[in-house]
């Protein structure tokens, strides 16, 4: 839910804040922050050509693999029993009957986005970014789609009578902006989820979008939704986001939303309609029991919201957006009882739940944390959590805006600047902890007890500073994800022991980490031009120009990233595959039981390998 940015001057060396309009009252404002600082990146040793190679090897990620540093790893004290580890993590055989998907680790953007040409599969930085989160669904919607969202399919003028607040516009979306982005998720093997706008009160012109949509994506379009979260339509007169009056109510919306469903259904009678897109059972209940088959729940969800007044007795300080809230236990237990009434609505209606936008935080203000190490590892817990609890798929909210001025959320960002965005694109940390998890192969989740050190048994997956997962493969492989919340400014290393349903022929491990919890992947100096201290368009905002549009890289795919800021094994993408990943000591074909070390703010994945 990213609206257009508006400018204003500054002095130099500043970092630029600009708040974004409310997505709802509650629950849905994006801060534009720029998380790009002096720290340097990859340097010029190598071509500025993109991954795979322009005349590639036989086997191109071997190649890159050869050219990185191994990561420097630990091994657990010599001698010591598995009874001696700091953590065990007791995986069993059977599991609680969900499955781990591809589709677990998607983007959400804005509608408007669809209009913008980047988003192609010419685009070389989009397509390797996709192909690294494995088959996410893009799902286009946010506030943008109610307010400033315009289809035609017959060449109409943009409206003119359209309540738009200063420096909005309306953006005007054709068939050929869809026929582009099925372009993009063809070469990139992802699924789209559509909105269209209900503020306008149009189910005709909806219905002409969805059959457009349907002829240029056919089964890649998974989902339709009928507008975005319609609980924050009437937030009164004085709110510049209410688009209804005081009438408008939850039984008024499923009123709308079934005469839109019938009239997309008349002209494609297949198509899966999706929401409310809200995060009140109240509103999931609309489309839950209305009775419309081929239907979805859509849910959306910011534990750390940051919308309201602080002194609001609703306003706790265990949901503060602060780092300590985003890796903290609790905030994972509210994550698990929303999204666990969530999913039990939707089943006792027999309907999938997906998670439609989501974030660690969201509303205006000077938080960066979105974009931090911290809100990597609740990014990365996030997907799993989801998916084990029963949700089906999972879209993190984002932007096409340049990273210098661009909402810290986005799992993406581009270069250049507010004023004239680049054509190179680079993930996020938290895009980055997302290719992680989202290249899991799928599988069915298996239950573990994990057991941190000085502590008794903890009963499921969950310790209080301490996460595990445990998937199973249909090729007999199988992978093991903990996550450790522990300040690593703090505390070191510590070993752990897993202990396995069945025997192994080996094992692997990488590892999303970095030293402090408000550092920040340094994606900005994937660009050929980076400057903090120059100014460009009159906005002060670092120069993050690449010459030829490629950002992914050569350069960036073989050079490390800067000591202690968050990485995969010190690196950006591409990812390595299991097979290329460092081998765990001392673990040989025929062991029940792995020994290795993770370290403090980090995802560790283990893969292991059939017998």
């Amino acid at each position: 839910m990213i609206p257009p940015p508006h400018h204003h001057p500054q002095s130099r060396h500043t970092i630029k804040k600009q708040p974004w309009i409310a997505l709802t009252a509650v629950a849905t404002m994006l801060l534009v922050g720029c998380g790009s600082d002096e720290s340097t990146g990859p340097g010029d040793t190598q071509p500025s050509d993109p991954w795979p190679l322009s005349a590639p090897p036989e086997d191109p990620m071997g190649w890159i693999a050869e050219q990185r540093e191994p990561p420097a790893t630990s091994s657990p004290t010599a001698g010591a029993s598995a009874s001696q580890a700091a953590v065990t993590v007791d995986v069993d055989g059977t599991g609680p009957g969900s499955a781990y998907t591809t589709a677990g680790a998607g983007i959400s953007f804005e509608a408007t986005d669809l209009a913008d040409e980047r988003l192609s599969a010419d685009n070389a930085d989009l397509v390797r970014i996709l192909d690294q989160m494995d088959q996410p669904t893009l799902r286009f919607g946010g506030n943008a789609v109610d307010r400033r969202f315009f289809y035609t399919d017959s060449g109409e003028p943009t409206p003119t009578d359209w309540p738009l607040r200063d420096g909005e516009s309306i953006t005007t979306v054709t068939p050929q902006d869809l026929e582009r982005l099925a372009g993009l998720a063809e070469a990139t093997d992802t699924h789209v989820i559509l909105s269209v706008n209900l503020g306008e009160n149009d189910p005709d012109r909806a219905a002409r979008l969805v059959e457009q949509a349907d002829q240029s994506l056919g089964d890649r379009l998974v989902g339709v939704m009928i507008g975005n979260e319609p609980n924050g339509y009437a937030l009164g007169p004085e709110n510049p986001l209410s688009i209804k009056d005081s009438d408008w109510d939850a039984e008024a919306f499923q009123q709308n939303w079934e005469e839109y469903v019938n009239a997309i259904r008349a002209k494609t009678p297949d198509t899966r309609i999706v929401g409310p897109g809200a995060y009140e059972a109240q509103w999931w209940r609309t489309v839950t029991e209305s009775g419309v088959p081929n239907t979805a729940l859509a849910v959306h969800q910011y534990p750390l919201s940051e919308c309201g007044d602080p002194e609001d007795t609703g306003y706790q300080a265990g949901s503060a957006p602060t780092i300590e809230n985003t890796v903290s236990a609790t905030t994972r237990d509210r994550v698990d009882d929303l999204l666990g009434q969530a999913v039990q609505i939707a089943d006792d209606a027999q309907m999938e739940t997906w998670v439609t936008e989501t974030s660690a935080s969201s509303c205006s203000g000077s938080n960066d944390l979105t974009e931090t190490l911290a809100a990597g590892l609740y990014s990365a817990d996030y997907v799993l959590r989801a998916q084990q609890l029963g949700v089906d798929r999972i879209d993190f909210h984002s932007s096409l805006l340049p990273c210098a001025g661009g909402p810290p959320m986005s799992v993406v960002c581009s270069s250049g600047t507010l004023a004239n965005p680049g054509s190179a694109f680079v993930p996020r940390t938290n895009g980055l902890a997302l290719a992680l998890v989202g290249s899991l192969p799928a599988g069915d989740f298996l239950d573990t007890a994990l057991t941190p050190s000085g502590s008794s048994t903890t009963a499921g997956s969950t310790g209080r500073d301490a996460v595990s997962y445990a998937v199973q493969h249909a090729d007999g492989s199988m992978s093991v994800v903990l996550i450790d919340f522990r300040d690593p400014q703090e505390n070191s290393a510590r070993s752990v022991a897993i202990n396995l349903p069945e025997q192994i022929g080996g094992a692997t491990q990488t590892t999303f980490s970095g030293t402090d919890f408000r550092e920040n992947y340094p994606e900005a100096t994937l660009f050929d031009s980076y400057d903090r201290n120059s100014a460009s368009n009159n906005d002060n905002y670092p120069i993050t120009a690449d010459d030829d549009g490629v950002a992914m890289d050569i350069r960036g795919a073989t050079n490390p990233v800067a000591e202690g800021r968050p990485s995969v094994d010190g690196y950006g993408l591409p990812l390595m595959p299991p097979r290329l990943q460092p081998e765990i000591s001392g673990v040989s074909s025929g062991d029940q039981g792995i020994r290795t070390m993770i370290s403090p703010g980090s995802v560790s994945v283990i893969s292991t390998r059939p017998l």
